[in-house]
C-alpha cells in the first residue's frame, strides 16, 4: 500500500485508503474486545508495512480503553525480516530488538503481544518478532490485513509458537 517496488515511498490512491479502513475495521472486529479487555499486554506494529495499519488501531483501542477508564497499551515497532541469525545480526534487527526492549518491558510478565501488519505471506517476518517476543516471555498473535492463504500454511505453522494465531482481515484462522 505505501510504498513502490523498491520500497520507495509512492501515494496513496483512494482505493488504497478505502481499503487500509475496511481493512482496520475488519480487524477491530476481530481483536478489538481483546484488546480492549486486556487479554493483550502489547501492540507491535511489525516495521514497516504494519506501521499505519497498527497506528490505526492502537488510536482506537486506545480510547476505548480510556473510556473503560484503562491504561492505554504500550505499542513499539519492530522489524522481524532477515532469514538467519548472520543476516538479521549483520543488518542490526538484534539492536534494534533490544533498543525497544524498555517499551516490550512496560508489558505484564507473561502477557502476549498483538502483531499488526499489513500482509502475511510465507511469516517468516512476523515469525521472528514472535520468536524474539517469546524469548522474553511474551506470546503473540498475529492480526493482517491480507495473508496468503495458499500453498504456505502448514510452512508458515511449521516456524511459528504453537499457540500463536492468524487474525486477517478476510477471516479468523488458525
Amino acid at each position: 500500500m505505501g510504498t513502490g517496488n523498491r520500497g520507495t515511498p509512492r501515494r496513496l490512491s483512494d482505493g488504497d485508503v478505502v481499503a487500509l479502513i475496511d481493512g482496520v475495521e475488519r480487524i477491530l472486529a476481530l481483536v478489538g474486545p481483546s484488546l480492549v479487555r486486556g487479554d493483550y499486554g502489547l501492540i507491535v506494529g511489525e516495521d514497516t508495512s504494519g506501521r499505519l495499519p497498527a497506528l490505526l488501531v492502537a488510536r482506537v483501542i486506545r480510547k476505548a480503553r480510556r473510556a473503560a477508564g484503562l491504561e492505554p497499551l504500550p505499542m513499539v515497532f519492530l522489524q522481524g525480516a532477515g532469514r538467519t541469525p548472520a543476516e538479521r545480526d549483520l543488518i542490526g534487527l538484534t539492536a534494534a530488538f533490544q533498543a525497544r526492549r524498555h517499551i516490550i518491558d512496560t508489558a505484564p510478565p507473561g502477557s502476549r503481544a498483538l502483531i499488526i501488519t499489513e500482509f502475511v505471506g510465507a511469516g517468516r517476518s512476523s515469525g521472528e518478532i514472535a520468536r524474539r517476543l517469546a524469548e522474553l516471555g511474551h506470546g503473540a498473535d498475529i492480526a493482517a490485513l491480507a495473508a496468503d492463504m495458499e500453498g504456505s500454511h502448514s510452512r508458515r505453522h511449521r516456524n511459528w509458537p504453537a499457540d500463536m494465531r492468524l487474525f486477517t482481515a478476510d477471516a479468523d484462522f488458525k
